[in-house]
Parts: C-alpha cells; structure tokens; sequence
C-alpha cells in the first residue's frame, strides 16, 4: 500500500509521457534482456485486457491523462499486436480523457512483418513515427545476434512504411557485434544513409548477464571486439552521420534538424513519465516505481486481484538525483547548465574544474569534455566513457563538500 506522501507524488504527475510495454516477439534475440517472452497469441489478449485495467486504475486513482506529450509502444516486438487489441488501447486513451494526439506517437517495429493493413492501421489511430530494429545490413551479424530477419527486409520495411505515409523513421543499429569489421560497420551507415530516414539509433552491445549471448562469451565460444574497435566504430559513426547532415544530439542518437525523439528526450530532461505493461518504469520528478516483470503476475494482479501491478517504489535521495542530473545531462548534446549544477549540488564548477584537471589531465577539456555557453558538454569520445566520467565527477563532488 502507497502512504500519503507517495501517492500524492505518482498521481500529482501532469503533462506525461506515456510508454507502454509489448512484451512478446517471435523469438528472443540472442542478446535480449527485455522482459518479453516467444510470441503466445492467447496471452496477447490477456496483456491487452490487464493493460486496459490498468489505465482504469491509474484514472480512478488520479493519474491526469489530459495533454499527453508522446506515446512510445516498446517491446518485444509491437508489430506483433493484432489489429483489435491496438484499436482497444488507442479507443481507451481517448475514452478516458478529452485527448488531443499527442506531437509524437511512436510504435518499435521488427522488420519481419508484411502485415500491411497492421501499418495502416497505425497510421488511423495517430501513430506518427515508427522506430525499426534492424541492427546491421550483414545477414551474418544478423545471424550472429540472433535476428530472425535478413539484409532484405530493412529495405522492404522502410519501402513499405514510406508508401504508407510516414514521414518520421528511425532505425537501430548495433556496433561491436563479434566478428564486426570497421569496414563492415561503415557498410552499414552507408547503407542506413540510403535509407534516407529522420532519425538512426547506434548501440554498443552490450553481454547482458542471464542472456544466450553472455553465456556464449562466458564459454569463450564467441569473442567480443576489442573497446579500441568499438570507440573507433562510435567515431566513425559520429564523423559520417554529421557529414550526411545528421545531429548528434545524444549519445547513441542521430537525427536530421526538427526530428530528435520527444519521447526520450523528455526523459533525458527529467520530465514525468508513466509506464504502463511488464517491467515498465514510472518517474514523477523524486520517486520512481516499475511494474512486475513476470507476465503472468502482472495479468493476475490486474485481471483478478484488480490491483496495480506496482513492483516496488523508490524515494529518490539528494545524491540520486544529482547523480541523474549529471547523467541524464551529460548524455545529450545540450550539456549540464553551470549554474544549474551549482544550484543543485552547492559546488563550484570551478573547484570541479580543478580535481578532474587533476586526474585527467588537461587533456580533458579538449579530448573529453568542452564548456560552451556556460554548459558543459561531451565530446564524443567523452560520450565513449560516460558512465566513467560521470562517476569520477561525483567522487570529486564529494570530495570538494569534505
């Protein structure tokens, strides 16, 4: 049970973002840590109708619908849903409040579906920008991660949804897959580039413990690249996308001008956001909460206990969050605002400066880092070494309060 103190905090959440998680596909990538689970069409129509319980409970419980900012449907696989259960959920929001189509409406594809009356149907219920796996143009790197579709079908998918009318596409991309080459991987952003898409997705991946390909690694069956590789594939991809026009405008993200994702961005900026379906993640400013991750507990809860699916909540410390604001900051390519950071952390940047020109070097503020227009950003080969750059910070932030 919710306490006062942290029910008002969930359900005092105005202007969110909205994510909703399809946790089923056809086969589970070999490097998959989503919850999701191989394709059971019966379970679909239970997910469907918890889901639509669930919107019912957050309604009654206070959660304000009006003036939704995006919508993302993730997954799993989410062109995987029937036609029938998308039109229920879609016809739910709109039923519960007096909704206007949010600016940005995103449903993740797999390029495997021909199903082209599903396409058209996302098209009639306001879905605006559709996000596709593809993961590398190499059929043996497909193979290598376990993907169930070829080189083919990305271009067959992007034909496809253009034809259909979407004019915001982006598609996902995966570098430092074994067996990847430098020139293979610059194939691929050639080839991407061909695609004349809005917005493309670049990921290192990543040996996820519990997943087939962190076992495979375990056993030495496959060998993972070498990091100087992969930083120099992240380079590459920064120096050709920005040639072709691309923005640079987050770590792993690249867009032309007027088409960066809403939906992420807002979570990069630390705006509310609420997660609907399997292992969901909810924030409403200084507490956070996901749902269950096992299917059936998440069906069971909403289906016959009549209960949210609420896992379990978090009180967001002062350290947390200016850790979040270092991390979700520095990721992006506006930077961390200076006398923001010295707002909330009561630091100044100037004693910062010092300590990490003190263990970097003063290679630092040209190599890794920048300050422009009183932020300060990441230079891509900063954004390599984030996660590393961020922790060192907040050890010298604490340091500097001793």
């Amino acid at each position: 049970m919710m306490d006062n103190d942290q029910r008002y905090a969930i359900y005092s959440m105005k202007k969110i973002s909205l994510y909703i998680h399809f946790p089923f596909c056809s086969k589970k990538c070999l490097y998959c840590d989503f919850a999701s689970e191989d394709y059971k069409l019966q379970r679909q129509d239970k997910w469907a109708e918890a889901l639509l319980k669930e919107i019912d409970l957050h309604q009654r419980n206070g959660i304000d619908f009006r003036g939704i900012k995006s919508i993302y449907i993730g997954g799993g696989s989410p062109n995987l849903i029937s036609i029938q259960n998308f039109v229920k959920i879609t016809e739910k929001l709109l039923e519960c409040t007096p909704f206007q189509k949010p600016a940005e409406f995103t449903v993740e594809i797999n390029p495997v579906s021909r199903d082209e009356e599903l396409i058209d149907s996302f098209i009639r219920n306001g879905v605006n920008r559709i996000s596709v796996g593809c993961q590398s143009f190499h059929d043996d790197e497909l193979k290598t991660l376990g993907r169930i579709h070829s080189s083919g079908d990305i271009f067959h998918t992007v034909e496809r949804l253009k034809k259909a009318g979407f004019r915001n596409i982006s598609l996902d991309f995966i570098y430092g897959i074994p067996g990847q080459t430098l020139d293979s991987w610059r194939s691929t952003l050639n080839q991407a580039l061909e695609m004349e898409v809005e917005h493309l997705s670049l990921y290192n991946l990543i040996y996820e413990e519990g997943t087939p390909l962190y076992s495979l690694r375990k056993n030495n069956q496959i060998k993972p690249l070498d990091e100087k590789i992969e930083l120099d594939m992240y380079l590459v991809a920064h120096e050709v996308l920005q040639d072709a026009g691309y923005i640079h405008y987050e770590i792993s993200n690249w867009a032309k001008p007027g088409k960066q994702a809403g939906h992420n961005s807002r979570y990069w900026t630390g705006e509310h956001y609420l997660g609907l379906g399997p292992s969901s993640h909810s924030y409403s400013g200084k507490w956070r909460w996901w749902n269950y991750r096992d299917i059936d507990k998440y069906i069971e809860l909403l289906i016959n206990g009549k209960s949210l699916p609420i896992e379990q909540r978090e009180l967001l410390s002062g350290k947390d969050q200016e850790t979040e604001f270092l991390f979700l900051g520095l990721r992006t390519g506006n930077g961390i605002y200076i006398p923001r950071f010295e707002e909330i952390t009561g630091v100044d940047f100037e004693s910062l400066q010092s300590r990490i020109i003190e263990h970097f070097g003063d290679r630092f503020w040209n190599e890794f880092a920048f300050v422009e227009d009183k932020c300060v950003k990441l230079t891509p080969r900063g954004w390599f070494i984030g996660d590393y750059i961020v922790e060192k910070m907040m050890q010298f932030i604490e340091e500097i309060r001793k």
